[in-house]
């Protein structure tokens, strides 16, 4: 992918997917749609997130910029990463050991980009009960990171849902309190 030049600032890939997720995240916050579940998915960030293989990474990388990001505004907002797992009929709990692995469990969606509130996280939600914090294999490798694997039952569609979570700083801990189990 070549650099790209806007208003004589030369645009080097990474600082275009920070430019993508900055108009995002301030359309997100100035629009109040952090409880719209507003959400930007990977692979619309750059085109070298399309393909399957590269989401977790990407992930990773974009969970980095954001928390670069973020550094910028008063600290009531955070950028995470939300990854849905496919679904099943009984819980299945996480089938792989380390967050490089996940992709396997990925179901059809791109993992996404959401600005939550630092007091809110979306793995707090008392829908999902089934929240715990992940071990040292499932943190993202950025500074703060943590991860969430939660799985609870969708009535509606009669399944197991489950998704992983990636935060890149101790979010408020009252949120995460309400998160049961223990850590695996």
């Amino acid at each position: 992918m070549a650099a790209s030049s806007y208003s004589g600032f030369h645009m080097t890939p990474e600082t275009n997917k920070l430019a993508c997720i900055e108009a995002w995240a301030v359309e997100v916050i100035r629009h109040q749609r952090i409880d719209d579940f507003d959400d930007l998915h990977v692979d619309e960030i750059s085109e070298e997130f399309r393909a399957r293989d590269t989401w977790i990474a990407a992930s990773e990388q974009c969970l980095e910029l954001g928390a670069r990001l973020m550094e910028q505004y008063s600290g009531e907002y955070a950028i995470v990463v939300g990854m849905s797992l496919t679904a099943n009929d009984r819980p299945v709990g996480i089938r792989v050991d380390e967050l490089d692995a996940l992709g396997t469990e990925l179901d059809g969606s791109p993992p996404s980009l959401y600005v939550v509130r630092r007091v809110a996280p979306p793995w707090a939600d008392a829908g999902q009960e089934g929240c715990i914090e992940l071990t040292e294999p499932f943190r993202p490798r950025v500074k703060g990171g943590r991860a969430f694997f939660c799985e609870w039952w969708h009535a509606a569609d009669r399944e197991y849902r489950r998704s992983v979570w990636l935060t890149h700083d101790p979010i408020h801990t009252a949120a995460t309190s309400e998160c049961q189990g223990e850590a695996i």
